[in-house]
């Protein structure tokens, strides 16, 4: 029917005007039927079968522990599996395989990186990693956790300590003194004892070492029974240590520093080693006759009373001085290349032959300590900020930063590399925890050792298998690391 109609000019008046408010009511209808209305937002619901998809991961999982190896097939597991999930998982596969015995706990690698929570959140934080194409899950035995061992009791703050392939711990502390120890590094399911009422732990003890606090100490390897320690009275002094007779003597004052003596590093082949000072200076040393003063006189009612000779007096063979402030660690990477970090916030390698620095690194706060890799010379180093920093100094462009990691509530005080595994070093710190970490885990350390009642001074990781942690609480812990 038409909008507008024709009307009969002798039609009656009162049905015109009912035809013409009809004519009204239709324009009002036609205009609300064209009026714009505001725009609405489409919501597709989308089939429940897409949506479980998209709450899923495709996964494949291999193994470079052949033992443990499963056929290589796809699985799709929820987005929100985590490595207790996949640990269940993998569990089921190995039990109805030919595996002897039950399936051992696993972690996680995903790219290269630990695995620690739900599988969307790694997704999430990774900037490689997509869920297209799934994602390859390496998976390898648990590191089994640290055993505390045994406590050493000292009388004063244990700040250095070195364990020998002799199996012997030396430990310098903040009263002046220098301990000898053999410590029980045995496995054993039996009590432990505290080793510091054993006889036989503990062998001998250097009263006045030196004049102030003891705060570098390192055997010398290749020359037995041989050590060396640094203190705050500015001097550095070598020492033979005679088994049989278990007595000590002084063979040289090394001198040359103006201030303590705070970090100190020998040589693998025992020939040099590298001291570093407060003062910001780093000299190398020879530890033989090279380098030794001839003495002033003696006075001879002093030679008459003592049976032994006298130390002799011995200077730098090399002074670094690209420090301005405290050499707060030093490590040998090669046997011609030296590392060194400081308060001035960097890191430095020098090519000890030439006596340059070849190469350094700059952070964002004071450094105090560092380590070099045994497998691949990769540096770690610890800061003021709490963080334990990855260098790689083997780029053409320099140390360059790989890695950065945190977790120390307070500042991470001393690390060291594993001995026996590439991935793993120890770290400890202010706030009275012992860390072992994975460097393919940044955040979280595979175990924490919460058994000091302060801080913690100085670790050492010299043998597969034990680590010792020095304290402010005036104790040396001793851990067993069991390996897989």
């Amino acid at each position: 029917m038409s909008d507008v109609e024709h009307t009969n000019e002798h039609e009656d008046p009162s049905s015109g005007k009912k035809r013409r408010a009809r004519r009204k009511m239709s324009k009002k209808k036609l205009l609300q039927q064209l009026e714009v209305k505001p725009t609405k937002f489409l919501t597709v619901s989308l089939p429940e079968e897409k949506m479980e998809e998209d709450k899923n991961v495709l996964i494949t999982f291999y193994t470079k522990q052949q033992m443990f190896a499963v056929p290589k097939t796809s699985y799709t597991v929820p987005e929100d599996t985590d490595p207790e999930g996949l640990n269940k998982m993998l569990t089921r596969i190995l039990e109805q395989s030919a595996l002897k015995g039950s399936p051992p706990a696993f972690d996680f690698l995903v790219n290269g990186v630990m695995l620690h929570g739900p599988l969307c959140k790694f997704l999430a934080d990774s900037e490689e990693t997509s869920r297209e194409g799934g994602l390859i899950i390496e998976y390898l035995e648990q590191q089994p956790p640290p055993i505390p061992k045994d406590v050493l009791n000292h009388d004063d703050w244990v700040a250095a300590l070195h364990f020998s392939k002799d199996k012997l711990l030396i430990t310098g502390c903040y009263d002046k003194t220098i301990h000898i120890w053999r410590p029980n590094t045995v496995d054993s399911t039996k009590a432990s004892k505290i080793l510091a009422d054993d006889e036989e732990a503990h062998l001998l003890t250097i009263p006045d070492a030196h004049k102030d606090a003891v705060k570098a100490i390192s055997w010398v390897p290749k020359m037995k029974h041989c050590f060396i320690s640094g203190g705050m009275d500015q001097s550095v002094r070598m020492w033979q240590w005679d088994s049989t007779t278990n007595k000590v003597r002084c063979i040289y004052k090394c001198r040359g520093h103006t201030q303590s003596v705070e970090s100190m590093a020998v040589a693998a082949d025992g020939h040099l080693f590298a001291t570093g000072s407060w003062d910001g200076a780093l000299k190398i040393w020879s530890t033989n006759d090279e380098g030794v003063i001839e003495a002033s006189g003696e006075p001879e009612a002093k030679k008459s009373r003592s049976n032994v000779d006298p130390p002799k007096n011995k200077g730098p063979q090399a002074t670094l001085s690209n420090h301005t402030q405290s050499v707060s660690g030093l490590v040998w990477p090669t046997l011609r290349t030296l590392a060194s970090c400081s308060w001035d916030n960097s890191v430095r390698l020098w090519d000890v032959e030439a006596q340059i620095a070849t190469g350094h690194f700059v952070g964002p706060c004071a450094s105090i300590s560092l380590d070099s890799s045994p497998f691949n010379n990769t540096i770690l180093f610890t800061s003021m900020d709490s963080r334990i920093r990855l260098l790689d100094p083997r780029s053409g462009d320099g140390m360059v930063l790989e890695k950065t990691f945190q977790h120390h509530k307070r500042w991470a005080n001393s690390v060291k590399w594993s001995p026996s595994n590439e991935y793993h070093f120890a770290s400890g710190g202010f706030d009275n925890v012992v860390k072992l970490w994975d460097v393919r885990s940044c955040r979280s350390p595979l175990f924490e050792m919460m058994s000091h009642d302060d801080k913690v001074l100085a670790i050492d990781w010299s043998a597969p298998g034990v680590l010792f942690s020095g304290s402010a609480d005036c104790n040396v812990k001793v851990f067993l690391l069991p390996r897989n």
